[in-house]
C-alpha cells in the first residue's frame, strides 16, 4: 500500500470539521502523478501558526476514490474516510516528524505521496498503537533540577522476591533531559497522547543487559539509557535470553506497517 499526505494550510483553507465521512483534497499537481493514489491511504493532516510556531495535526485516513476535475484548474482527490482520531494529534513532538517535513519541503506540495519507511511506521503506529500497558514500573515523573556527572555509579544487586537491580535515579533523570519522553523506537509521547496526566511518563531501557553485569560499573546516561514506551520496552526483553536490539525493533515495526 502507498501513503500519502494531505495538507491543509488553515489560513487558507479553513480548520478540518470533526466528524467527516467523505474527505475532499485539492491539488495542482497532473492527474498522472495522482491517479497512483487512488485505493491507497491519504493521511489528512492541518498546519496552523500558533504562538510565531507551526502546529502541525493529524486529523483522518481517507482512501482516494475518485479524482475530480476542477473548471478552474487542478484536481479534487475525493474518498471515504476510513479511520478519525479521537483529538487531532500534534506532530510537531514525533522524533520522526522532522523527516517528513524534509520529504514533504513543509509540506508545499499538499498532497504528495510518502516514501520514508520509518514516517510511513510512526504513522500506522499513531493509527493502530493499542493503550499502553497499566503497570509502569519504571514511570519517571518531572523532578527538581539535579546536577549530575556524565556517568554514574549502577547496579549493585539485591534480593528482593527475584534478583533485581538498583536504579539510579539521577541517571535515568540525566537521559530524559537529553532525549526527551517521547519512545526513541516508536515515537509515542504519553502526554501528547493523554494531555497533562500524561506529562512525563516513559520508560527508560539499559542497552547494556545488567543480568551481564556484576557489581558496580559506570553509566553513562546517554550511551548506556535511552527512553522507550512499555510497548517497546517489553518487545526489547521479549526474549530473555537474548534482548532485542533498538534496530532490530525499528525494523521488525518498518516490516509490520510497511504492507498495512
Amino acid at each position: 500500500m502507498r501513503h500519502y499526505i494531505a495538507y491543509n494550510k488553515v489560513a487558507e483553507w479553513g480548520t478540518i470539521g470533526p466528524n467527516e465521512t467523505y474527505f475532499n483534497q485539492f491539488s495542482n499537481h497532473p492527474y498522472g502523478r495522482l491517479e497512483p493514489s487512488l485505493g491507497q491511504r491519504a493521511w489528512s493532516v492541518s498546519g496552523e501558526r500558533k504562538d510565531g510556531r507551526m502546529h502541525y495535526r493529524l486529523h483522518y485516513t481517507f482512501q482516494p476514490e475518485t479524482i475530480v476535475d476542477e473548471k478552474g484548474g487542478g484536481y479534487r482527490i475525493r474518498g471515504p474516510v476510513d479511520h478519525e482520531f479521537a483529538e487531532p494529534i500534534l506532530l510537531n513532538g514525533c522524533d520522526w516528524f522532522s523527516r517528513l517535513l524534509r520529504e514533504q519541503n513543509n509540506f508545499s506540495f499538499g498532497f504528495n505521496q510518502i516514501k520514508n519507511p520509518e514516517v510511513i511506521a510512526g504513522l500506522q503506529y499513531l493509527r493502530q498503537h493499542p493503550a499502553p500497558s497499566q503497570t509502569l514500573p519504571q514511570n519517571v515523573w518531572a523532578e527538581e533540577n539535579t546536577v549530575v556527572s556524565s556517568t554514574l555509579p549502577e547496579g549493585a544487586v539485591r534480593r528482593v522476591s527475584v534478583n533485581a537491580y538498583e536504579r539510579n535515579a539521577k541517571a535515568r533523570k540525566a537521559c530524559i533531559d537529553h532525549y526527551g519522553t517521547s519512545c526513541r523506537i516508536c515515537g509515542f509521547d504519553f502526554e501528547r497522547q493523554y494531555g497533562k496526566r500524561g506529562r512525563g511518563i516513559i520508560q527508560v531501557h539499559h542497552l547494556k543487559p545488567l543480568s551481564k553485569i556484576r557489581g558496580k560499573y559506570q553509566v553513562d546516561p546517554i550511551e548506556d539509557l535511552i527512553p522507550v514506551c512499555p510497548n517497546c520496552h517489553t518487545m526489547l526483553h521479549s526474549n530473555p535470553k537474548q534482548l532485542m536490539t533498538i534496530a532490530e525493533l525499528k525494523k521488525l515495526i518498518r516490516k509490520s506497517y510497511a504492507d498495512i
